[in-house]
């Protein structure tokens, strides 16, 4: 018709590179959107009607069939010492000469609880794990990735949470402990830190002091974008004048205070509200630097598979919105290599974490969409 995506884009609302990833197929347009253009258009129901159809074609393979083939792929790529023992994996989930890390092997074993549960090699893992956390006179102080000089929050905790999914028991006492001396100004104002903090949290003790004072460093870290209380990357005590809201980060914040009691939490429906309406789900990063001493410092890049994690926040709302929560699955799914069983980022690699994340979301978004006979109670 001759119309411009920037005619488009202001006619529904939304960015001129949203239209742009519509057309070129990356992302599809939510049903409000989709009534929107078909009302611009005059189409008479004709797009609604080609949306649906796209949104609902039917399905190949169930997903405990495909949940079985990443499995064993994710096993195929456990590495073994020269002894012939298991130990952990490696970042990229490619046949390489990279060895494990506690960090991807944290994310392994995740990702195997949430694909089925331990093997036969699981123990080993884990003793390999443990193996690799810092001790002081047999007191264990924690986990460092291997850029990082000594133990540090985000990698300890999500040491901490793997093990604990894989059944490890490990002492309220000494995980409280070791968190609770990690806590660094560098983290009080990261949320995507004190969220994995809590994660272990919120399984071992969720009514410690502790647990609490890391909801309350992480409620403070929200802005207000808006008129909505929202998370940004990071939290910083300068002016920042160019501060965006996050959706990984605000998804991410969802889904772990979701976990948290109830009266430890302030009303997070404005968060909600906005995750159901974001349009970007593409990967982001951020870095973590911490400066250390003699001029030196050092530098933690993570990512965050945006769309599984909106479908986690979406997917344990009160009430779930099928419509969202099923957009926010396509774009998950578009990362997906059928050929390699594993979810892979468009350089190519395909990281040990990112299957975690997917596994994590699909396995929230079965549940949350799976009819049952129960009938929904509002109070």
């Amino acid at each position: 018709m001759g119309v411009s995506q920037k005619v488009v884009a202001e006619a529904v609302g939304v960015e001129r590179a949203t239209v742009a990833q519509w057309e070129g197929g990356s992302s599809r347009p939510s049903p409000e959107r989709l009534q929107q253009l078909d009302d611009h258009f005059d189409a008479r129901g004709e797009l609604v009607e080609l949306g649906t159809k796209g949104s609902s074609s039917a399905l190949t393979r169930s997903l405990l069939s495909v949940r079985a083939e990443i499995r064993q792929a994710l096993l195929a790529q456990l590495c073994f010492a020269d002894s012939g023992r298991a130990t952990g994996w490696r970042h990229n989930l490619v046949p390489s000469d990279e060895p494990p890390s506690v960090l991807s092997t944290a994310y392994g074993l995740k990702a195997l609880a949430i694909l089925g549960g331990r093997d036969a090699n699981t123990t080993a893992v884990v003793d390999w794990v443990l193996g690799k956390a810092v001790r002081s006179d047999g007191e264990m102080l924690g986990w460092h990735a291997r850029m990082q000089d000594v133990p540090r929050l985000e990698t300890t905790a999500t040491a901490i949470d793997a093990l604990l999914s894989a059944g490890v028991g490990l002492k309220v006492d000494d995980v409280l402990r070791m968190l609770e001396r990690l806590l660094d100004d560098a983290s009080r104002g990261r949320p995507f830190i004190l969220i994995s903090a809590l994660e272990p949290l919120l399984r071992l003790a969720p009514d410690a002091d502790l647990t609490r004072q890391f909801l309350d460093a992480l409620l403070a870290c929200r802005v207000d974008f808006g008129g909505r209380q929202l998370w940004p990357e990071k939290r910083l005590r300068r002016d920042q004048p160019m501060l965006t809201a996050s959706i990984a980060h605000t998804a991410r914040a969802v889904t772990v205070l979701r976990s948290a009691p109830e009266h430890l939490v302030t009303d997070m429906g404005s968060a909600e509200d906005w995750l159901s309406e974001v349009e970007n789900l593409a990967e982001v990063s951020e870095t973590i630097r911490r400066d250390l001493a003699a001029d030196r410092s050092e530098e933690l890049t993570i990512y965050h598979f945006t769309s599984a994690w909106v479908v986690r926040a979406l997917a344990n709302a009160p009430v779930p919105d099928r419509p969202r929560i099923e957009n926010a699955l396509r774009h998950v799914w578009k990362r997906y290599d059928p050929d390699r069983h594993f979810w892979a980022l468009t350089n190519g690699d395909v990281p040990v974490w990112m299957l975690a994340d997917a596994g994590y979301a699909l396995h929230d978004a079965a549940l949350a969409l799976h009819p049952t006979p129960v009938p929904h109670d509002p109070g």
